[in-house]
């Protein structure tokens, strides 16, 4: 569980956040008003402005309950600082892929001159041999880190993909609402704001 100290909102959640509120916007089009009045029109016809209240109310309950669940599933999993952590881990990734091997040094003009003897060669071909070592080992390091910051990421993104499964499980729930379950919801709070329809 997040606590006080928990990270400010980086560039995904907040993608998230926008993805979350346009499933909803998408998912609580159905309990629109016209919708629902084609399901009840004499209610609307004889009192459309209690129809709309109602469906005011449902819209409202759905929108909270969701957002609601949403925001356990973002406390309870620390996915605010999973996707920060996740951003970081990518920047690091990509900045770790730009590196490149340390260019070998076209030797001096002296040098040139000195290599056509035995021993100059030898020593050159040793000299070169040690760098060409160090180069490959500093690859290697890289090579392991960018193998490490990989698997990390891969993990963070499981935890994601599982987070966004079941969110969309919580917007299908909610999308899946009956029609008959939404006239009782409708007419239930049809009566509470209008007892005078009881007859």
């Amino acid at each position: 569980m997040a606590d006080g100290s928990q990270q400010q909102e980086g560039p995904r959640m907040t993608k998230l956040r926008v993805l979350l509120d346009k499933a909803l916007s998408k998912t609580l089009k159905n309990c629109s008003y016209d919708k629902v009045a084609q399901c009840f029109s004499q209610l609307a016809q004889d009192s459309p402005e209690a129809l709309q209240s109602a469906v005011d109310q449902v819209v409202t309950f759905l929108k909270t309950r969701i957002e609601e669940e949403f925001e356990t599933i973002v406390g309870k999993r620390d996915l605010i600082n999973k996707l920060n952590d996740l951003d970081a881990l990518i920047i690091a990734a990509k900045k770790t892929s730009k590196k490149e091997a340390a260019p070998l040094q076209i030797p001096a003009p002296e040098v040139a001159i000195l290599s056509k003897t035995v021993i100059s060669k030898r020593e050159e071909v040793e000299r070169l041999r040690a760098q060409l070592l160090e180069v490959q080992k500093e690859n290697a390091e890289l090579m392991d880190d960018l193998k490490v910051k990989d698997k990390a990421m891969q993990s963070s993104k499981q935890d994601v993909v599982g987070i966004l499964q079941e969110v969309d499980q919580a917007l299908n729930l909610a999308s899946a609402v009956q029609p008959q379950t939404l006239s009782n919801m409708v007419d239930d709070l049809m009566v509470e704001t209008n007892p005078n329809l009881v007859a």
